[in-house]
């Protein structure tokens, strides 16, 4: 428990209820496979005694071009791979699940990192929330 609220003061040193903190609803009880379970219920805890937490849905958050809102595809990229017969590296075009790019070939963003996408659409949603504006189009169920 101190590591989770070493970490829910670093995001949020000075505690006060006008610092709001977006927070998604991501509901894999299990987990990923492979991997042990994160105490997601304890640092939200942890974030509501220092901020305000606003839960907020993760709908279409990376798959959707924070710029232009229209959809991302992996970028494909290349990678250096070890041929199985000859045991020689060769380089090769392969899909890339970190690296997105916009299928919108006049948006100004053309790759994006997966995450840093996701977190400025969650923004600009918690904007909305904020100021009582509809939820966008693009992000709607």
């Amino acid at each position: 428990m101190k590591a989770i609220d070493t970490l829910a003061k670093r995001l949020v040193p000075t505690p006060s209820p006008q610092v709001c903190v977006a927070f998604g609803g991501w509901s894999c009880q299990d987990g990923l496979r492979g991997n042990p379970r994160d105490p997601v219920k304890a640092f939200r805890k942890a974030l509501e005694r220092r901020a305000t937490v606003l839960p907020m849905d993760e709908f279409r958050n990376s798959k959707l071009c924070s710029c232009c809102h229209q959809s991302l595809r992996r970028a494909r990229l290349l990678t250096k791979v070890k041929d199985k017969d000859t045991k020689e590296d060769k380089i090769v075009l392969k899909g890339n699940r970190n690296v997105l790019h916009c299928k919108n070939s006049r948006c100004r963003a053309h790759f994006w990192n997966r995450d840093v996408n996701a977190a400025i659409n969650i923004l600009e949603l918690l904007k909305c929330r904020l100021l009582d504006l509809a939820r966008l189009a693009a992000f709607q169920r």
